[in-house]
């Protein structure tokens, strides 16, 4: 993961282009400044905030990788190659609005 300093300062000078951004336009497209600079943040923002979502993969939300159900999936095909017959089931998967969730 990244350092906290890398972090602060991509957010300090996100803030600050974001703020710069409207008054550097202002003079040129008067009101269009608006629409334009509202745009233009919301996608850096967005991209911004994804980037801290996919800086951390393994955390359990919706977006992680689901480490728990893969582990199980291995543990699964192992005990079948050592013969065993008693094999634990796999986890369910439970479909949600923001994708597919593992149940333990």
């Amino acid at each position: 993961v990244f350092p906290y300093f890398y972090t602060y300062f991509t957010r300090l000078f996100l803030h600050l282009f974001l703020f710069v951004l409207p008054l550097a336009l202002a003079s040129r497209m008067d009101w269009h400044v608006v629409p334009l600079s509202t745009a233009v943040s919301f996608v850096y923002m967005i991209l911004d905030k994804v980037g801290h979502v996919t800086e951390e993969p393994f955390k359990p939300r919706s977006s992680g990788t689901p480490l728990s159900a893969i582990c199980r999936v291995i543990e699964i095909d192992i005990l079948q190659m050592l013969g065993e017959t008693e094999l634990p089931p796999p986890f369910e998967v439970k479909l949600t609005r923001h994708g597919a969730e593992f149940i333990d």
